[in-house]
């Protein structure tokens, strides 16, 4: 997903909500972990578009608002992986602890 890939990464089940463009675009994401995610797209938007995201787990009982930016697109494959920007100390505890929750690390 990176080119300096250390965190290992967990698949997760989870809508993300990217609103960059003024209409929001809803993707699964099949891979997180604390530096981004790796999502499905049938069209995946271009490298180094910044994105506002929300990041919603449980049908909306946990939400985190995120900033970041494309980093690969995959049309091949329908992927594409983001890079988060500014997580501040509240934002990393809440993907660890989502990360966590997988009892995968």
């Amino acid at each position: 997903m990176f080119e300096h890939e250390i965190a290992k990464r967990v698949p997760y089940g989870v809508w993300i909500e990217e609103a960059s463009g003024g209409i929001p675009s809803f993707y699964l994401a099949h891979s997180l972990s604390q530096e981004g995610l790796q999502l499905r797209a049938k069209h995946p938007p271009q490298v180094g578009l910044p994105l506002s995201m929300r990041l919603v787990v449980e049908n909306e009982r946990r939400v985190v608002a995120l900033q970041g930016e494309v980093v690969t697109a995959d049309t091949k494959e329908r992927s594409f992986a983001v890079r988060f920007l500014d997580l501040d100390d509240d934002k990393q505890l809440f993907l660890e602890e989502l990360i966590e929750e997988t009892g995968e690390i």
